[in-house]
């Protein structure tokens, strides 16, 4: 039997401040095939979403699926705290050897005070690849905002050790 995506409905604990989530931005239409693939993709789709609009700390609390098997229909719902909505907190550099702070609080062009969004977070993780300087590079937001709904985050760097290769002459 085929099974089709009968509905995928989202319930949060505490309202939310923005539009409401399409079942388009997840991934999901309705009659859809229910596979279970696409469907844990869109839990996944909106945390990110949430993430996205300043509530990085969002939590599916529950998901409960439903088969009809009389009409080969799925419909799901999940149960989401959507957690408190935050801006970007202090930026802190954890690791470093010989590199200077100062430098990489230039290229991180960080929106302190601005809503969250983890596409800010993306995007200084790629600036602080394309330095070259780093061998591991870790982005650890705080589990709860501070005092000023600033989420703080730490970024963990193992600097990479300087080579040097070339032919050298004395001549």
């Amino acid at each position: 039997p085929r099974y089709l995506l009968e509905s995928y409905d989202i319930r949060f604990t505490e309202p939310v401040a923005w539009e409401p989530v399409k079942l388009s931005d997840l991934g999901l239409t309705i009659d859809m095939p229910a596979r279970a693939e696409p469907v844990a993709q869109a839990q996944q789709r909106l945390l990110r979403l949430l993430a996205e609009r300043s509530q990085p700390l969002a939590k599916v609390l529950d998901r409960e699926a439903v088969v009809d098997h009389a009409t080969e229909r799925l419909s799901v719902t999940l149960s989401v705290d959507p957690g408190p909505s935050v801006k970007f907190g202090p930026l802190t550099f954890e690791g470093l050897e010989g590199v200077e702070e100062s430098y990489l609080q230039r290229i991180a062009e960080w929106p302190l005070d601005e809503p969250y969004d983890v596409r800010i977070v993306q995007d200084l993780r790629s600036s602080l690849q394309d330095t070259n300087l780093f061998d591991t590079i870790r982005i650890i937001p705080s589990d709860a905002p501070n005092s000023e709904d600033q989420l703080p985050v730490t970024v963990a760097l193992g600097e990479r050790k300087a080579t040097v290769t070339g032919n050298w002459s004395s001549e």
